[in-house]
């Protein structure tokens, strides 16, 4: 049996917040010490309005958004435009079962937001969509009782 690590419980915790709504999938840079949460919106295009990406590729077909939500130590430069979000983590210490089970369902938000946003941005013809990871809902939903730290996965 291996051990939990944070990846299998953020994994675990993901999927039973984010269910088969919103896909994802984790991607642990372990040089680097990063772990990046990609997430997919999917929307069907009903109106084939012609979008344009942010390289300028036009497009009428379904959208399908993805975003990452990057998670890192605190020693790595991670642009924090380039994701829905940064966060850092203790590496020795790793992350409590309440900040996982917090990231979870503040991402779950965060899609939710999000995927209401980007209908509304489809109805009516916004200038341009982004994903948010609101940090403060996250800090806010961690529980202030002690809970269980789950390790950085060893390599």
């Amino acid at each position: 049996m291996s051990k939990e690590t944070i990846i299998t419980a953020l994994s675990q915790a993901l999927e039973n917040t984010l269910g088969e709504m919103y896909p994802f999938a984790i991607d642990w840079d372990s040089k680097k010490h990063v772990m990046l949460i990609d997430v997919y919106l999917h929307v069907k295009n009903t109106s084939q309005y012609a979008l344009t990406d942010i390289e300028g590729t036009e497009a009428e077909d379904d959208i399908l958004l993805e975003d990452t939500l990057a998670l890192n130590f605190g020693k790595t430069s991670l642009l924090a435009d380039e994701y829905m979000g940064v966060l850092s983590f203790d590496r020795k210490k790793g992350m409590s079962q309440g900040e996982i089970q917090a990231l979870a369902e503040t991402l779950k938000m965060s899609l939710d937001d999000g995927l209401s946003d980007l209908l509304d941005f489809l109805e009516n013809d916004e200038e341009e969509f982004s994903l948010r990871f609101d940090e403060n809902t996250y800090r806010e939903n961690i529980p202030n009782e002690s809970t269980r730290m789950i390790p950085y996965p060893k390599f």
